[in-house]
């Protein structure tokens, strides 16, 4: 697991998983407004976030991110 801050997660984590954002600031801001709306959490550009890589078994699952 790598640790970088959530402004800093790369556009290919966003891209691989497979949900068809434009880039990575919507990823960012649809991931955020999801932790804010469903958890209650503020997620910032400076939140700590661990990335993950899984073994993939389709195309575009193999990342995710974690606390």
């Amino acid at each position: 697991m790598t640790t970088v801050s959530f402004g800093e997660v790369p556009w290919s984590f966003a891209q691989a998983e497979g949900e068809g954002y434009p880039d990575a600031a919507h990823w960012r801001c649809v991931h955020a407004d999801y932790w804010q709306d469903s958890e209650g959490r503020v997620i910032t550009d400076d939140t700590p976030r661990g990335v993950h890589a899984l073994p993939a078994h389709d195309p575009g699952v193999g990342l995710i991110c974690v606390e």
